[in-house]
């Protein structure tokens, strides 16, 4: 009875063991689980930055050859009305008008392109803050807590075995017992 005694709290070690090792290895692979979508929403969240950069630089340099073109064809269309005035005669508050409608039309289209220009920038900002406050939320759902090795579990489960174990072992003794009651019981009838 004791060699299966033995074998029982052996193995009952053993499972206890490695249940333990089991919740150790996967706490590990889960923090390495971790640490790598940690680094990969990291990576993506400063390639969207960068690529929000790059666009916005290419939005800044299109307003800019925007103005440029807005200021030269305004040059252009004033130089051409002075020589048509120059050559037609005319002088004075007529073609201070016209220069006048030249130059509020110019003012005009660089007011819509600053404007336009300003909201793009205010878009992004907003843009920037979502996919920050996203980024965040997505780390937050990264790096929620591990369990680590149940100790008073495994300690339970040992004392349950344990006790399982002594159980068994009382029951079989008892059952042993009444064995041996029985047949002295039956000795003793038999003699008599």
């Amino acid at each position: 009875m004791c060699d299966i005694v033995t074998i029982g709290v052996i193995t009952a070690m053993a499972s206890t063991g490695a249940s333990m090792n089991a919740q150790s290895n996967q706490a590990k692979m889960q923090r390495k689980a971790q640490e790598r979508a940690t680094a990969d929403e990291n990576t993506r969240f400063n390639q969207q930055m960068t690529a929000q950069r790059a666009k916005e630089a290419q939005e800044a340099q299109v307003a800019s050859s925007q103005i440029r073109e807005v200021i030269t064809k305004t040059r252009v269309a004033k130089g051409r009305a002075r020589v048509s005035a120059e050559e037609s005669g005319v002088t004075g508050q007529v073609v201070d008008q016209l220069m006048s409608a030249y130059e509020r039309q110019e003012a005009e289209s660089l007011f819509a392109i600053q404007t336009q220009t300003g909201f793009r920038g205010v878009n992004t900002l907003l843009q920037d803050e979502q996919a920050s406050f996203a980024s965040q939320q997505r780390l937050v759902g990264i790096d929620k807590p591990i369990a680590g090795v149940d100790y008073l579990g495994a300690a339970a489960n040992l004392a349950g075995a344990g006790m399982s174990i002594y159980r068994g072992y009382q029951d079989d003794r008892l059952k042993e017992s009444q064995l041996e009651l029985s047949a002295a019981k039956i000795k003793s009838l038999e003699g008599a």
